[in-house]
């Protein structure tokens, strides 16, 4: 009994070490994602990040080919921005007017004859799809505040009387 005892414990210490040399195959795992940074919250006008501006009733008939309306100033408000992030900049995002890269096209009757123009506090024009090259420090409260202006632009002399709207975006770029 002794012996079959030994004799078992000697068959098993030599099987044991050989069973993992029987396991060849192998296996990789790739893990992938992106790592990013929390934003900042943005609202247009202290309002929210889906603002409608009304521009209102505006007479065409007086100015000439290449003059604008009054300007209507807005607030692009970043807000419970992390430490992290030192500046920001924006980019209006939309369709680029027939009558000119640098206006924003209005859609309806009116889309060859109008454009808008959008200004920074510097009053340089913000083309559509472009970065802004004004920007903006965040404070140690974790806000920043952008100051643009839009107004229409007469391209042409054909300009009917008609409902207008024009859709921009805003994505922010943090450095």
């Amino acid at each position: 009994m002794k012996n079959n005892f030994i004799a078992l414990i000697f068959t098993a210490a030599i099987i044991a070490p050989s069973a993992g040399a029987f396991a060849t195959d192998a296996a990789s795992i790739k893990f992938t994602g992106k790592i990013a940074v929390a934003g900042c919250t943005v609202a247009v006008n202290d309002k929210s990040n889906n603002e409608s501006m009304d521009m209102g009733t505006i007479d065409m008939s007086a100015l000439s080919v290449g003059e604008s309306t009054e300007e209507y100033r807005f607030y692009v408000d970043l807000s419970g921005c992390p430490s992290s992030i030192g500046t920001a900049r924006a980019r209006f995002t939309g369709t680029a007017s027939s009558g000119g890269n640098q206006f924003f096209a209005v859609n309806g009757n009116n889309s060859a004859n109008v454009g808008l123009e959008i200004k920074n506090l510097d009053g340089n024009i913000v083309k559509p799809n472009s970065d802004d090259n004004h920007n903006v420090a965040i404070g140690t409260d974790g806000t920043a505040k952008f100051t643009y202006s839009a107004q229409l632009v007469k391209l042409t002399n054909a300009v009917a009387a008609s409902d207008f709207d024009v859709s921009a975006g805003i994505n922010i770029i943090y450095e």
